[in-house]
Protein backbone atom coordinates (compact mmCIF):
# COMPACT_ATOMS: atom_id res chain seq x y z
CA UNK A 1 0.00 0.00 0.00
CA UNK A 2 1.31 3.47 -0.83
CA UNK A 3 -0.27 6.50 0.42
CA UNK A 4 -0.97 8.94 -2.38
CA UNK A 5 -0.84 12.18 -0.16
CA UNK A 6 -0.87 13.09 3.53
CA UNK A 7 -3.56 12.09 5.48
CA UNK A 8 -5.80 15.47 5.45
CA UNK A 9 -8.59 15.94 8.34
CA UNK A 10 -10.75 12.07 7.83
CA UNK A 11 -9.46 11.56 4.31
CA UNK A 12 -6.65 8.33 3.52
CA UNK A 13 -6.03 8.24 0.20
CA UNK A 14 -3.23 5.19 -0.92
CA UNK A 15 -2.79 2.99 -3.57
CA UNK A 16 -3.24 -1.38 -3.73
CA UNK A 17 0.44 -1.60 -4.91
CA UNK A 18 0.46 -5.39 -6.52
CA UNK A 19 3.55 -7.41 -5.96
CA UNK A 20 4.90 -7.47 -9.48
CA UNK A 21 5.60 -3.84 -8.95
CA UNK A 22 6.90 -3.76 -5.69
CA UNK A 23 9.18 -2.36 -4.41
CA UNK A 24 7.05 0.95 -5.44
CA UNK A 25 8.75 4.67 -5.60
CA UNK A 26 6.10 7.40 -7.23
CA UNK A 27 8.62 9.33 -8.23
CA UNK A 28 9.97 6.58 -10.11
CA UNK A 29 7.33 4.96 -11.33
CA UNK A 30 6.54 4.73 -15.16
CA UNK A 31 3.02 5.86 -17.04
CA UNK A 32 2.36 2.13 -17.70
CA UNK A 33 3.13 1.39 -13.92
CA UNK A 34 0.74 4.24 -12.54
CA UNK A 35 -1.82 3.07 -15.35
CA UNK A 36 -1.98 -0.09 -14.31
CA UNK A 37 -2.59 0.84 -10.72
CA UNK A 38 -5.21 2.73 -11.37
CA UNK A 39 -6.54 0.24 -13.08
CA UNK A 40 -5.77 -2.20 -10.46
CA UNK A 41 -7.71 -0.12 -8.20
CA UNK A 42 -11.07 -0.22 -9.91
CA UNK A 43 -10.85 -4.08 -10.14
CA UNK A 44 -9.87 -4.53 -6.64
CA UNK A 45 -12.57 -2.59 -5.40
CA UNK A 46 -15.36 -4.36 -7.64
CA UNK A 47 -14.01 -7.36 -6.54
CA UNK A 48 -14.71 -6.01 -2.55
CA UNK A 49 -17.72 -4.77 -3.25
CA UNK A 50 -18.69 -8.32 -4.83
CA UNK A 51 -17.56 -10.17 -1.94
CA UNK A 52 -19.46 -7.70 0.60
CA UNK A 53 -16.57 -7.71 1.76
CA UNK A 54 -16.26 -3.16 1.76
CA UNK A 55 -17.53 -1.03 -0.01
CA UNK A 56 -14.64 1.95 -0.39
CA UNK A 57 -14.70 4.66 -2.86
CA UNK A 58 -12.06 5.62 -5.54
CA UNK A 59 -10.94 8.15 -7.63
CA UNK A 60 -8.59 10.06 -9.53
CA UNK A 61 -7.58 13.49 -8.91
CA UNK A 62 -5.59 16.19 -11.20
CA UNK A 63 -3.88 13.45 -13.79
CA UNK A 64 -3.06 11.22 -10.46
CA UNK A 65 -4.63 7.77 -11.37
CA UNK A 66 -7.60 5.96 -9.46
CA UNK A 67 -6.65 5.26 -5.61
CA UNK A 68 -8.92 4.41 -2.83
CA UNK A 69 -10.12 7.05 -0.34
CA UNK A 70 -11.40 6.30 2.76
CA UNK A 71 -12.85 8.72 5.27
CA UNK A 72 -12.87 8.06 8.61
CA UNK A 73 -15.52 9.87 10.94
CA UNK A 74 -14.41 9.29 14.04
CA UNK A 75 -11.77 7.62 16.26
CA UNK A 76 -13.89 6.43 19.10
CA UNK A 77 -15.55 4.08 16.11
CA UNK A 78 -11.71 3.20 14.68
CA UNK A 79 -10.72 -0.44 15.51
CA UNK A 80 -7.24 -0.87 14.24
CA UNK A 81 -7.94 -4.91 14.02
CA UNK A 82 -10.68 -4.28 11.81
CA UNK A 83 -8.23 -2.08 9.47
CA UNK A 84 -5.42 -4.40 9.65
CA UNK A 85 -8.15 -7.44 8.32
CA UNK A 86 -9.32 -5.47 5.66
CA UNK A 87 -5.91 -4.35 4.43
CA UNK A 88 -5.09 -8.17 4.79
CA UNK A 89 -8.24 -9.16 2.64
CA UNK A 90 -7.72 -6.36 -0.16
CA UNK A 91 -3.56 -8.07 -0.37
CA UNK A 92 -5.42 -11.39 -0.56
CA UNK A 93 -7.74 -10.24 -3.58
CA UNK A 94 -5.80 -7.73 -5.14
CA UNK A 95 -2.86 -10.69 -5.42
CA UNK A 96 -5.50 -12.78 -8.06
CA UNK A 97 -6.06 -9.72 -10.07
Amino acid sequence: FHLVQPRTYANVCFWYIPRSLRPFRRENASATEMEEIGSITSLLKGKLHEAGDAMINYQSMDGVPNFFRIVFRSHCHLDVQDLQQMLERMDSMGETL
